[in-house]
């Protein structure tokens, strides 16, 4: 799965694409953060992104989007 982190425009998103394979995989990124974002992370199907052909889904931390996935990503 690929995951980008929410930014101000798609072009600076796309340049932290990473792939991962499980929510604790977001959640070690940004726990690495300084400073460190840690806590409840959650995943819901967001829409089709034709601008890069994923079918996109938000990952939120406390209600805010941290970033997208271009599937489901499992706990």
């Amino acid at each position: 799965m690929l995951f980008r982190e929410h930014r101000g425009s798609l072009n600076e998103s796309m340049r932290t694409v990473r792939e991962v394979n499980t929510m604790s995989d977001i959640e070690n990124i940004f726990a690495s953060k300084n400073p460190p974002i840690k806590g409840k992370f959650s995943i819901e199907e967001y829409c089709y992104d034709a601008r890069i052909g994923w079918d996109t889904w938000a990952v939120m931390w406390n209600g805010n989007y941290v970033g997208f996935t271009n599937g489901y990503v499992p706990k």
